[in-house]
């Protein structure tokens, strides 16, 4: 993993600020490990309070993320998969000691100090290429998410509330691998306890098929296709009609339903 040294000026008035802040918001806290600088200036995606936002990260680089912070405010950031955050001021100032874990049920909190955009340096906790979403938010409220980062060889439950519904899963492919979806909804495992029937689609992270559609098989058999280049795959999940309720879907690399 790398380890980048922070090439900031106003060290003292750093560390005056972090002692300040350090185990103020109640949440997660830091790891102590790795950081990278953010250099005023620099490029990040813009997020949306509320809004669940889906990244990929490859060859153990770093996602960048910004928003807007008012002064006084305390701010809480979830990830959909294990990440670690390290924040940033405008101008290059780091808001925490150290990089801090964040989960879906334990965020990263952020008190503002003052007013401006904060940037995210995103990295991940395990492994060099994976897929996953942040979001944040300035209640204790953790929006609920329609995009899932899937783990390998785990079924995911889930619920499709309405005929509309889409839910989205993504895991990351590595070029020549083949891959193997499996779901469990109420057609293909009539004997078990879902209650959805699904349409599954999947595509490559430009939105392409990697595979046909379909709404059979899924228990008894897989949908598999062959990656041609290494990136995030994403499978949608919706109801087949009006057929709504519980589901599973998972993924393997091998031609065997996950148990």
């Amino acid at each position: 993993m790398k380890k980048n040294v922070l090439n900031i000026s106003g060290i003292m008035a750093v560390a005056a600020i972090v002692v300040l802040m350090a185990g103020c918001d109640g949440t997660s806290s830091g790891s102590g490990a790795d950081v990278a600088t953010w250099t005023p200036g620099g490029t990040a995606t813009p997020l949306t309070a509320g809004q669940w936002a889906r990244g990929t990260i490859s060859g153990y680089n770093y996602a960048w993320y910004s928003f807007n912070v008012s002064q006084g405010t305390t701010y809480r950031i979830w990830a959909e998969n294990s990440v670690r955050f390290m924040a940033y001021y405008g101008n290059g100032t780091p808001v925490w000691e150290y990089t801090k874990d964040t989960t879906y049920d334990s965020p990263a909190g952020l008190n503002a100090y003052t007013s401006g955009t904060v940037y995210l340096q995103v990295d991940l906790n395990y492994g060099s290429s994976d897929t996953f979403s942040i979001v944040y938010n300035n209640t204790s409220f953790r929006p609920d998410p329609t995009s899932f980062t899937l783990a390998y060889d785990q079924w995911h439950d889930n619920t499709l509330n309405l005929p509309g519904d889409t839910h989205d899963y993504w895991f990351y492919a590595n070029a020549g691998s083949t891959y193997y979806i499996w779901w469990n909804d109420r057609n293909n495992n009539p004997g078990g306890s879902k209650t959805a029937q699904v349409y599954i689609s999947v595509l490559d992270s430009n939105g392409y098929p990697v595979s046909i559609n379909s709404y059979g098989n899924g228990w008894a058999a897989s949908l598999s296709f062959t990656a041609s280049s290494s990136g995030a795959i994403n499978i949608k999940a919706s109801p087949y009609s009006t057929n709504t309720g519980t589901y599973a879907v998972a993924y393997t690399t091998y031609n065997s339903r996950p148990w």
